[in-house]
Formats: C-alpha cells, sequence, structure tokens
C-alpha cells in the first residue's frame, strides 16, 4: 500500500499545479510542448510590434529585428535577436490574447543591478518580479561591458499570466531571443482529487511511524 501511495504521491508532483516552482532559470523546467519563438524566420530590420500565435512583442521605444551578433547559449541567444539598435532605456513587453502558466526567454548582457522581469494578469495586478543583482543566482549580472546572456521566466499554478514586462535599468542595454510560452491544460478532477488524498494518506502514515 504504501508502495502504491508513494507512486501516486510521484504523479502528483510531476502533474499538480500547485506543486510547481515560481522563478525559472532553464529551459527545461519548461512543459514539453511549449511555444518556442525565435525571430530567425523574420527580416532584420523588422520593427516591433511583433505578433506570434497567442503573443504580442511591443516596446517603449523603436525597437527591430537585429542581424545575428552573439552566440554565447546555444539555443537560447544566438541568431537573429529583438533590442534596440544602440543606447538603452528599451522595455519590453509581451501580451497574451490567452493567459499562460509558464514563460521563459532568453536575455542578452545583463549587467547591472535593478533590472526587473515580471509577470502581471489581466488587471495588470503583478504575480511574480524577480530584479537582477550579482548576488541573485535567479536573475544574475555579468561583468560590466562584457557580453553573455541568461535565461529567465516563471511557472504558474495556472494560466494567469497576460503580460510579461522586462523593465532594464536606464543605462543597462538588453536584447532578447526565444521567447517561450505554454498554456497549461486544466487538469481532470479524478487526477487532481487524487493528489490531496494520496499526500495526506502519506503524512498520517508518517506520523503514525513515529510513536
Amino acid at each position: 500500500m504504501l508502495v502504491r501511495t508513494i507512486a501516486v504521491i510521484s504523479l502528483c508532483l510531476a502533474n499538480c499545479p500547485f506543486l510547481k516552482a515560481d522563478v525559472i532559470t532553464s529551459p527545461s523546467q519548461l512543459h514539453q510542448d511549449t511555444i518556442i519563438q525565435t525571430f530567425e524566420s523574420y527580416s532584420v530590420g523588422t520593427s516591433l510590434p511583433l505578433s506570434f500565435r497567442i503573443a504580442t512583442l511591443s516596446s517603449n521605444i523603436n525597437m527591430s529585428v537585429q542581424a545575428p551578433a552573439y552566440s554565447q547559449w546555444s539555443g537560447i541567444f544566438e541568431g537573429k535577436w529583438v533590442g534596440a539598435s544602440s543606447g538603452a532605456g528599451q522595455n519590453f513587453f509581451i501580451d497574451f490574447s490567452t493567459p499562460v502558466s509558464q514563460f521563459g526567454m532568453g536575455i542578452l548582457d545583463v549587467n547591472l543591478n535593478g533590472n526587473v522581469l515580471r509577470a502581471l494578469d489581466v488587471n495588470n495586478n503583478v504575480l511574480e518580479s524577480v530584479t537582477s543583482s550579482s548576488t541573485n543566482p535567479d536573475f544574475p549580472t555579468g561583468s560590466t561591458g562584457g557580453g553573455y546572456s541568461l535565461f529567465i521566466g516563471f511557472v504558474r499554478n495556472s494560466n494567469d499570466i497576460a503580460r510579461i514586462e522586462l523593465l532594464p535599468t536606464a543605462n543597462d542595454y538588453m536584447g532578447i531571443d526565444t521567447v517561450s510560452y505554454y498554456v497549461t491544460a486544466v487538469p481532470e478532477p479524478s487526477s487532481l482529487a487524487l493528489c490531496l488524498p494520496a499526500l495526506g494518506l502519506f503524512l498520517a502514515k508518517r506520523r503514525r511511524a513515529r510513536h
């Protein structure tokens, strides 16, 4: 019976949405059916906004698809990318016509503390927020003047992310690539109902074992 209980709990850990993490730093933490959008199919110089499937990418300043220049992380930041041709102060906005539960993207050249990545719901309430810092392993900074890329995003319990904002500090110049997102399927009630009873049974057995 204990073996069966552990097996059920293992299944729940893999499928129950309330057991997911929030900030992610690798594409392997996204669902296998995640939609991945690169910019290889766009002509260099194509201006924002760009719409693809349920997402629209825009900015507060004139930005466009840039020519291949950096390849710090294969599959994350390579080939064509989106950013300003020069200067800093750019904000990136990604709006979803259908809210998503998972999001991630590659970011070029995070050099300074204080850059913010956040997820908002349909009412513009902030759901998740992470700030770059030399001491933050989720959103680290590189050496000033150097170039490197990272992957960062969020995994939520439900489809409530309607907007992503990347808000760099005034002096940090960035680019983005490999926009990834996923709409979580609503779990079957029977599957969800298995999680809590199985977990309760397992904890009860552990308490009895201690006495």
